[in-house]
């Protein structure tokens, strides 16, 4: 089963980060677009399971993205991220069908944490569940 992981933000310092965050210390393959055209690129050519998509992006915003990326990978995991959060943010991200949303910047035991919640979950989900998961504090944006 191959389990590769789309991470899609912006900044290609943070893309950096959670990259090596999720291979080193959990061995899931990424991939990194810095915006929607990039990830929808990678999500044709590679068998994309989960995507870490922050809201803002230089060609739209993240959650226009998600139902593009489901059409490619119909069963895709998608945590959202932002660093401007909002409860109406989050509440239009969720009904497009997350598993988790984060607020940033992201802490790295905690986004560890996501990333596995995440890949053990049943990508029926749709955002009906709620994260476990504490908002996050500190960490890299």
């Amino acid at each position: 089963m191959d389990e590769t992981t789309l991470l899609v933000d912006s900044d290609r310092a943070v893309l950096e980060v959670m990259k090596q965050e999720i291979r080193q210390k959990l061995g899931y393959r990424t991939l990194a677009a810095a915006s929607c055209e990039e990830a929808l690129r990678l999500a044709r050519g590679h068998p994309v399971r989960l995507a870490v998509i922050d809201v803002d992006l230089p060609d739209g915003k993240g959650h226009h993205l998600i139902p593009a990326l489901k059409l490619i990978r119909p069963a895709l995991r998608v945590i959202m991220t932002s660093s401007d959060y909002s409860e109406e943010t989050e509440r239009v991200c969720r009904a497009c069908g997350l598993v988790l949303y984060m607020a940033k910047p992201l802490d790295p035991g905690l986004f560890e944490a996501a990333i596995r919640t995440a890949w053990q979950s049943s990508p029926a989900l749709g955002g009906t569940e709620r994260s476990a998961l504490p908002r996050m504090a500190g960490g890299f944006a």
